[in-house]
Parts: structure tokens; C-alpha cells; sequence
């Protein structure tokens, strides 16, 4: 992908007219989430298309570290979402936002309504996070996450071994 720099959470999109996309974190000013173009062999990354698509920027998500990851990338009505992931895995300040743009290249907007799914004890939603969604032959679309066993989402003690 990138050989000069770690990148973290790849994610694939296939646009309608057969352009491939690759989003993916880049770890500057926080993690921030990226967009670029692919090569057809699908490996490659068109340099001179990537962009920055989203970076933190609402309340929700300030709360620690500065972290946008995990996007997916969904066209539907002909507009591209992207969800993303706000926060720290460990704490239930961690959950999910989307933005949305008229070409995978941006620019992105984030939705005033985020977050799209936070922490909700009562519903059993706690610290939900890297997701994806699907579509259904209804055409409902479901949102597919993860989220943490343990309600309290403490901090994991990283030192334990």
C-alpha cells in the first residue's frame, strides 16, 4: 500500500463503473481516515488520487484519543456513505459515525446526527465499532458491528501478559 508508513484498516469499495477504491487509516494529526484510487491489479494505489476524506472533528468524537478509523463505504440512491469509528476501542465512548459525499474522492461530510450508534446498555450496544452494512433484497440495509461483552468497556490493563 503505502511502503513508507504504517497504515491500518483497509477497506475496499467498488464503485458502479468499475473503479476500485481502497480507504484506509494514516496516522497523522491522530488517526484520520483516506481514500485513493486502485490500480486494476486492485493492490496498487493511484498516488496522485488519494485524499484525506475525514479527520475528528464533531464533540462525540473528542473524547479520547483522536481517532477516526474503520471506514465502510456504501452507494445507495446514488450517494456514497461512509461509516467510520470514533474513539478508543476499550471505552464505551467508542462508537459510529457516517458521512457522506456525491464521489468516493470527497470531499466527505459528517452527519450532524452522529453518532449513528453509541453505547446503549438498555438495548445491549456497548462500545460499537468497526462495521459494515448490507443490503437486503427488501432493500433495507442493516448495519453489521462489533461491540464489547463487558457493559463497564474499562480499559484493557495492556501490560498483563
Amino acid at each position: 500500500m503505502i511502503v513508507e508508513e504504517k497504515c491500518i484498516d483497509n477497506s475496499f469499495f467498488m464503485d458502479d463503473d468499475g473503479t476500485p477504491y481502497l480507504s484506509f487509516v494514516r496516522f497523522n494529526d491522530g488517526n484520520n481516515v483516506w481514500i485513493a484510487e486502485l490500480e486494476k491489479d486492485l493492490i496498487t494505489l493511484k498516488k496522485e488520487t488519494m485524499r484525506p476524506c475525514i479527520h475528528v472533528s464533531q464533540a462525540w468524537e473528542e473524547v479520547w484519543p483522536r481517532v477516526n478509523e474503520g471506514s465502510y463505504i456504501l452507494k445507495h440512491n446514488g450517494i456514497y456513505y461512509m461509516t467510520y469509528s470514533a474513539n478508543d476501542t476499550g471505552y464505551e465512548s467508542y462508537g459510529v459515525g457516517v458521512s457522506y459525499a456525491d464521489n468516493p474522492l470527497g470531499p466527505w461530510t459528517k452527519s450532524g446526527d452522529n453518532p449513528l450508534l453509541a453505547t446503549d446498555i438498555s438495548k445491549g450496544i456497548s462500545a460499537p465499532g468497526h462495521n459494515s452494512v448490507v443490503e437486503a433484497p427488501d432493500e433495507d440495509l442493516y448495519i453489521i458491528y462489533h461491540r464489547h461483552a463487558d457493559a463497564s468497556c474499562q480499559k484493557p490493563n495492556w501490560d498483563r501478559v
